[in-house]
């Protein structure tokens, strides 16, 4: 069985299943039955027909056309089809069929079943005359003689040759930005969340919808707030083949943070297609999003979850993991010691002299037990950079609030580094979207031992 040759990709099912199979004709006896000077493949060609048909034999280049092929049929019959149409310069994409109900229609002067065989868009992606070979359909026909026997016979039926003529798209007007698609569409975007805490997940969602060629929309241009930072992109096709022309919507999804606080814009985007039915190219421009950005980094609240490769993670290492575990074990022995630090003076005002705290020092093994025992892989990574953050800050003195990674470096620059280093980790954790396995929060702990472990073992704090 051969298949539609195409330069760009196959675009129908390797194996074609028997079609309409035994099809009750009024008289079958009287139609299908072969007489004994007549011809079985002059009989099928007279009663059986396959025509193809096309909705357009003038297109645009990537402009989508409805190929159809129908069977009539005044025969008992089996028929599956022997021979696929080949062309070169366009692309076939099959669309499903409905044969339920076939119709009846005179064709030929013959009362016949009509059927449709297959159906196809077609899309030339080459300018210039594109013949579409003949599809050939195999019929074998079923019949009783006055005795009761069975009877058979077989031939074969071919369509009729196609041409099609791909222009290509106006020079005049076209835009710089123009990517291929052809049809009608429309383009909207949004963020999940409008309000949140700078360093918090966000997702911008873009949607690009309605009818046409969705093999050539890619994903338009963003222009980013400076003090942002996006990771992979999500894409999601949900387009029904099944219609002509293809009818659905392609989706992006971009996980994103904004780091400072502050207003801020994400510009419009910008997409343009052809519309075949004006002959001319439409721009189109979605709405600005303003996004407000709290003053409260790293803030433990909700938010979505955004999704990128797990491979873009540089947290799992065999040494990161034993040089973990080391620091770990000697974080335990040293708090365990009982070994602290003497009270500080605020960083925010070196010229004051701060009392010792008079509140009981937190038991931060204790809190890090507290976080192996939550059930959320979300929650988990989401209470260590809060734990983090209270961890410095009371270990320092360091005022509460959006600073605190940046004092903490003017206090210990080699610390900060770490602890930077964990909350990416932490970050990168979240936008992959998956559950944690044991290693992995086994990890977060290690690494979170290791940095109180750093600021303990230290015999010099910068003043």
């Amino acid at each position: 069985m051969e298949q539609v040759c195409s330069q760009k990709r196959a675009s129908v099912p390797a194996e074609i299943k028997n079609l309409f199979e035994d099809l009750q004709i009024d008289d079958p006896a009287k139609n299908s039955a072969l007489k004994a000077n007549e011809d079985p493949s002059r009989k099928i060609s007279q009663n059986i027909f396959v025509v193809a048909s096309i909705s357009k034999t003038k297109a645009w280049l990537e402009e989508p056309v409805l190929l159809t092929y129908h069977l009539y049929t005044s025969l008992q019959s089996t028929s599956k089809v022997s021979k696929l149409p080949s062309l070169f310069g366009a692309d076939l994409f099959p669309i499903g069929t409905n044969n339920e109900r076939p119709s009846l229609k005179k064709f030929h002067g013959k009362l016949c079943r009509l059927f449709v065989v297959q159906q196809y868009q077609l899309t030339g992606f080459q300018e210039g005359a594109i013949k579409i070979s003949p599809l050939s359909i195999e019929n074998t026909v079923h019949y009783l003689d006055r005795e009761g026997n069975k009877h058979e016979y077989t031939g074969t039926v071919t369509s009729n040759e196609l041409e099609i003529l791909i222009s290509p798209l106006p020079t005049k007007n076209k835009p710089a930005n123009f990517s291929g698609a052809v049809g009608q569409f429309q383009v909207a975007c949004s963020v999940a969340v409008n309000s949140i805490a700078a360093g918090e997940n966000n997702n911008l969602h873009i949607e690009i919808s309605g009818t046409g060629n969705f093999s050539n929309i890619g994903l338009p241009e963003i222009d980013w707030p400076t003090e942002s930072e996006h990771f992979l992109v999500k894409q999601k096709d949900s387009v029904q083949t099944n219609l002509f022309p293809s009818t659905g919507k392609k989706i992006f999804d971009i996980p994103f943070i904004v780091k400072k606080e502050g207003d801020f814009f994400i510009s419009p985007l910008h997409f343009t297609f052809f519309d075949a039915s004006k002959r001319q190219y439409r721009f189109l421009e979605s709405a600005p999003i303003l996004l407000h950005i709290s003053n409260v980094l790293y803030a433990d609240k909700a938010s979505p979850k955004p999704i990128t490769d797990r491979s873009t993670i540089p947290y799992h290492n065999a040494f990161l993991a034993v040089l973990g575990t080391l620091l770990a074990a000697l974080a335990l022995y040293l708090i365990f010691l009982g070994k602290r630090k003497k009270n500080m003076p605020l960083i925010n005002d070196p010229s004051t002299e701060s009392p010792a705290l008079e509140a009981t020092p937190t038991d931060f093994i204790k809190e890090v037990d507290k976080i192996g025992q939550l059930a959320s892989g979300e929650t988990t990574i989401s209470a260590y950079k809060k734990l983090l953050s209270h961890y410095v800050q009371e270990k320092f003195l360091i005022a509460d609030g959006p600073d605190w990674l940046t004092l903490l470096e003017q206090r210990n620059s080699a610390l900060s580094k770490r602890a930077k280093s964990f909350l990416d980790s932490c970050d990168h954790l979240l936008y992959a979207n998956y559950s944690l396995s044991p290693d992995t929060i086994a990890q977060l702990k290690n690494d979170f031992l290791s940095i109180m472990a750093m600021e303990d073992s230290s015999e010099e704090i910068k003043k």
